[in-house]
């Protein structure tokens, strides 16, 4: 997994990255909002451990934008912080985050919670492809493979709808 960690201390940083590479994932490291939106741009990042309490934009602010920025494209955020009250955890699940794990950082729970992560990222690809093929078979025909009633129907649908949209006047 390509896992970015968001943390404004480098020793914390340091210490995640070992705990990635040690468990054979790969580690991508931000010391802030900015480092973190031009890696999210960049690199198809698998989950994000997301420090709640950094300098220029928190970590709940961070995720909010980030939850926005890819819409339906879910990556899992597991928020780091010191602090460990319930209404803490309960601003960081509304926020967007998917875990919470206080610090010191148990290095054990924390490669359990990556690898929960992975499968629930890997079931989330298998309901797509699944999706995908039972897309396929609505609208395919088993036997030609061309297009049936279904696909044919919806093919019209949304090709009018194009053409009202760059010919509006048009009936």
């Amino acid at each position: 997994m390509q896992i970015l960690v968001v943390d404004d201390t480098k020793l914390v940083r340091d210490l995640l990255e070992s705990i990635i590479l040690d468990a054979g994932d790969t580690p991508f490291l931000a010391n802030g909002a900015k480092e973190a939106k031009t890696i999210l741009n960049t690199v198809d990042i698998d989950l994000i451990l997301m420090d709640v309490e950094m300098p220029k934009m928190d970590g709940f602010t961070l995720t909010r934008q980030i939850r926005r920025h890819l819409g339906d494209n879910w990556i899992p955020i597991i928020f780091l912080t010191g602090k460990s009250d319930d209404q803490h955890l309960a601003d960081a699940i509304d926020a967007g985050g998917d875990d919470y794990l206080t610090k010191p950082i148990n290095p054990i729970v924390l490669g359990a919670k990556i690898r929960a992560m992975a499968r629930i990222a890997q079931m989330k690809a298998d309901l797509e492809e699944a999706n995908h093929q039972l897309m396929k078979l609505t609208h395919l025909d088993p036997l030609t493979e061309t297009v049936n009633r279904r696909g044919l129907e919806e093919s019209l649908q949304r090709e009018w709808k194009l053409h009202q949209r760059e010919k509006p006047n048009c009936v």
